[in-house]
Protein backbone atom coordinates (compact mmCIF):
# COMPACT_ATOMS: atom_id res chain seq x y z
CA UNK A 1 0.00 0.00 0.00
CA UNK A 2 2.94 2.40 0.50
CA UNK A 3 4.08 1.73 -2.62
CA UNK A 4 0.75 2.37 -4.39
CA UNK A 5 0.06 5.69 -2.40
CA UNK A 6 3.65 6.93 -3.22
CA UNK A 7 3.38 6.37 -6.89
CA UNK A 8 -0.14 7.70 -7.14
CA UNK A 9 1.17 10.84 -4.93
CA UNK A 10 4.00 10.86 -7.84
CA UNK A 11 1.61 10.99 -10.55
CA UNK A 12 -0.77 13.86 -8.85
CA UNK A 13 2.48 15.80 -8.13
CA UNK A 14 3.21 16.21 -11.87
CA UNK A 15 0.23 16.22 -13.23
CA UNK A 16 -0.85 19.62 -10.53
CA UNK A 17 -3.42 17.12 -8.68
CA UNK A 18 -4.14 17.88 -5.26
CA UNK A 19 -2.57 15.20 -2.87
CA UNK A 20 -4.12 12.69 -1.04
CA UNK A 21 -3.53 11.36 2.08
CA UNK A 22 -2.52 7.39 2.57
CA UNK A 23 -5.83 6.77 3.84
CA UNK A 24 -7.89 8.82 0.87
CA UNK A 25 -5.54 6.33 -1.32
CA UNK A 26 -6.27 3.19 0.09
CA UNK A 27 -10.20 3.58 0.16
CA UNK A 28 -10.12 4.66 -3.65
CA UNK A 29 -8.58 1.75 -4.41
CA UNK A 30 -10.63 -0.42 -2.23
CA UNK A 31 -13.62 0.99 -4.35
CA UNK A 32 -12.36 -0.37 -7.59
CA UNK A 33 -11.75 -4.25 -6.56
CA UNK A 34 -15.72 -4.71 -6.41
CA UNK A 35 -16.16 -1.80 -9.33
CA UNK A 36 -14.45 -4.43 -11.73
CA UNK A 37 -16.13 -7.89 -10.21
CA UNK A 38 -19.75 -5.85 -10.85
CA UNK A 39 -18.41 -5.02 -14.14
CA UNK A 40 -17.02 -7.96 -15.18
CA UNK A 41 -20.34 -10.07 -13.62
CA UNK A 42 -22.82 -7.37 -15.94
CA UNK A 43 -20.62 -8.26 -19.28
CA UNK A 44 -20.16 -12.02 -18.89
CA UNK A 45 -24.15 -11.80 -18.38
CA UNK A 46 -24.58 -9.92 -21.68
CA UNK A 47 -22.37 -12.24 -23.10
CA UNK A 48 -24.67 -15.78 -21.84
CA UNK A 49 -27.75 -14.26 -22.99
CA UNK A 50 -26.34 -13.68 -26.34
CA UNK A 51 -24.76 -17.06 -26.85
CA UNK A 52 -27.63 -19.14 -25.77
CA UNK A 53 -29.64 -16.92 -28.51
CA UNK A 54 -26.89 -18.36 -30.78
CA UNK A 55 -27.04 -21.88 -29.47
CA UNK A 56 -30.83 -21.75 -29.82
CA UNK A 57 -30.28 -20.79 -33.25
CA UNK A 58 -31.54 -17.94 -32.63
CA UNK A 59 -29.45 -15.49 -34.93
CA UNK A 60 -31.90 -12.91 -35.88
CA UNK A 61 -32.23 -12.41 -31.97
CA UNK A 62 -28.90 -11.63 -31.47
CA UNK A 63 -28.28 -7.82 -30.64
CA UNK A 64 -25.08 -5.27 -29.83
CA UNK A 65 -25.03 -3.60 -26.15
CA UNK A 66 -23.78 -0.34 -26.16
CA UNK A 67 -22.74 1.51 -23.05
CA UNK A 68 -23.62 5.36 -23.62
CA UNK A 69 -22.04 7.93 -21.68
CA UNK A 70 -25.43 9.14 -20.34
CA UNK A 71 -28.70 7.40 -19.85
CA UNK A 72 -30.98 7.83 -23.14
CA UNK A 73 -34.20 9.81 -23.43
CA UNK A 74 -35.90 6.36 -21.81
CA UNK A 75 -33.25 6.41 -19.13
CA UNK A 76 -31.99 3.61 -20.22
CA UNK A 77 -28.37 2.93 -19.50
CA UNK A 78 -27.50 0.01 -21.52
CA UNK A 79 -28.75 0.38 -25.22
CA UNK A 80 -29.39 -2.49 -27.64
CA UNK A 81 -29.41 -2.54 -31.57
CA UNK A 82 -30.31 -5.23 -34.02
CA UNK A 83 -26.51 -6.37 -35.31
CA UNK A 84 -25.24 -5.08 -38.36
CA UNK A 85 -24.23 -7.23 -41.20
CA UNK A 86 -21.07 -8.74 -41.94
CA UNK A 87 -19.04 -6.30 -44.69
CA UNK A 88 -18.05 -8.37 -47.12
CA UNK A 89 -14.87 -6.65 -47.78
CA UNK A 90 -13.68 -8.02 -44.29
CA UNK A 91 -11.66 -11.29 -43.84
CA UNK A 92 -12.95 -12.17 -40.54
CA UNK A 93 -16.84 -12.01 -41.58
CA UNK A 94 -16.61 -13.08 -44.79
CA UNK A 95 -17.78 -16.87 -45.05
CA UNK A 96 -14.38 -17.69 -45.92
CA UNK A 97 -11.69 -15.95 -43.92
CA UNK A 98 -9.10 -15.93 -46.05
CA UNK A 99 -7.29 -14.21 -48.78
CA UNK A 100 -5.67 -15.24 -51.69
CA UNK A 101 -2.34 -13.21 -52.22
CA UNK A 102 -0.25 -13.44 -55.66
CA UNK A 103 3.56 -12.57 -55.16
CA UNK A 104 6.77 -12.95 -57.10
CA UNK A 105 9.15 -15.14 -55.09
CA UNK A 106 11.98 -13.91 -56.76
CA UNK A 107 11.76 -10.19 -55.42
CA UNK A 108 9.46 -10.12 -52.15
CA UNK A 109 11.18 -11.64 -48.74
CA UNK A 110 9.35 -13.75 -46.40
CA UNK A 111 9.67 -10.60 -43.59
CA UNK A 112 8.28 -8.01 -46.18
CA UNK A 113 5.45 -10.51 -46.44
CA UNK A 114 4.77 -10.63 -43.02
CA UNK A 115 5.42 -6.50 -42.10
CA UNK A 116 4.36 -4.86 -45.29
CA UNK A 117 1.64 -6.87 -46.92
CA UNK A 118 0.29 -9.14 -44.19
CA UNK A 119 0.30 -6.73 -40.76
CA UNK A 120 0.48 -3.33 -42.96
CA UNK A 121 -2.31 -3.60 -45.71
CA UNK A 122 -4.61 -6.34 -44.41
CA UNK A 123 -3.76 -5.35 -40.97
CA UNK A 124 -3.02 -8.43 -38.77
CA UNK A 125 -1.54 -8.04 -36.14
CA UNK A 126 -0.26 -12.24 -35.67
CA UNK A 127 -0.15 -13.37 -38.91
CA UNK A 128 -0.94 -17.23 -39.96
CA UNK A 129 0.31 -18.11 -43.90
CA UNK A 130 0.00 -21.91 -45.07
CA UNK A 131 1.48 -22.29 -48.94
CA UNK A 132 -1.20 -24.52 -50.63
CA UNK A 133 1.48 -27.19 -51.65
CA UNK A 134 -0.79 -30.19 -50.69
CA UNK A 135 1.43 -30.91 -47.87
CA UNK A 136 -0.13 -27.72 -45.61
CA UNK A 137 3.54 -25.85 -45.49
CA UNK A 138 3.32 -23.67 -42.77
CA UNK A 139 4.87 -20.38 -43.94
CA UNK A 140 4.53 -17.63 -40.69
CA UNK A 141 2.57 -18.94 -37.33
CA UNK A 142 1.07 -16.67 -35.18
CA UNK A 143 2.23 -19.61 -32.57
CA UNK A 144 5.87 -20.22 -31.35
CA UNK A 145 7.26 -22.89 -32.75
CA UNK A 146 5.09 -24.03 -35.63
CA UNK A 147 7.72 -23.15 -38.12
CA UNK A 148 11.25 -24.40 -38.11
CA UNK A 149 12.10 -20.87 -39.97
CA UNK A 150 14.73 -18.76 -37.96
CA UNK A 151 15.65 -15.22 -37.56
CA UNK A 152 16.49 -12.96 -40.47
CA UNK A 153 14.31 -12.51 -43.52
Amino acid sequence: MDFVAAAADLRAFVFDIPLKSRFDIKSMAGNIIPAIATTNAVIAGLIVMEALKVLNGEFHKCKTTYLPKYPNPRKRLLVTCALAPPNPKCYVCSPKPEAAVKLNVNTITVGTLQEKVLKGHFGMVAPDVEIEDGKGTILLSSEEGETDGGGDW
